[in-house]
């Protein structure tokens, strides 16, 4: 990897660090694969689609839930980077999501990203609790973007929702 690492979303096909290659055009619903299991976790619930980019589940094993992005047929997500991603989650946990394991599942042929389980979902879904905290808010992203910069990542997609 260069010096700096960036995370794009899949439409930005012109920089040359995108994160995702796009294949082929979003699938409609009832090309959507339906899953109970994946891998040795059971799906707990399917989360709604934000994006053209991936599926969302919340999966459980022994009890533990996690988060499952299972990306779309079509979109090969850059494993280098995916991996750095993982590596880097587990540095600093106490600024980002962790990221248990990446790869490419053999039984759907999809990529995928394990990750931690945020309970109570993002900033954009919490924003009325916060808004009395928002000088502690604004105080834990800055911390959080400075040692993603710190080890090369520019997250470049900022956004309540992410």
């Amino acid at each position: 990897m260069d010096e700096k690492t960036v995370i794009e979303s899949w439409w930005d096909k012109e920089h040359i660090q995108d994160a995702t290659v796009r294949e082929t055009a979003i699938l409609n619903e009832k090309e959507k694969l339906s899953l109970t299991t994946f891998r040795n976790y059971r799906i707990v619930e399917e989360l709604p689609a934000r994006g053209g980019e991936c599926d969302a589940y919340v999966v459980e094993e022994s009890g533990k839930k996690m988060f499952l992005k299972l990306y779309r047929k079509g979109i090969t997500p850059k494993i280098e980077v995916l991996e750095k991603l993982k590596k880097i989650s587990l540095e600093i946990k106490e600024h980002v999501v962790t990221i248990f394991e990446v790869g490419k599942d053999e039984e759907t042929g999809r990529y995928f990203e394990l990750m931690e389980y945020i309970q109570y979902g993002s900033l954009k879904d919490n924003l009325e609790k916060v808004k009395c905290k928002v000088d502690v808010v604004v105080k834990e992203i800055a911390e959080a973007i400075k040692a993603l910069h710190e080890r090369g990542i520019v997250h470049r997609d900022l956004k309540p929702s992410n």
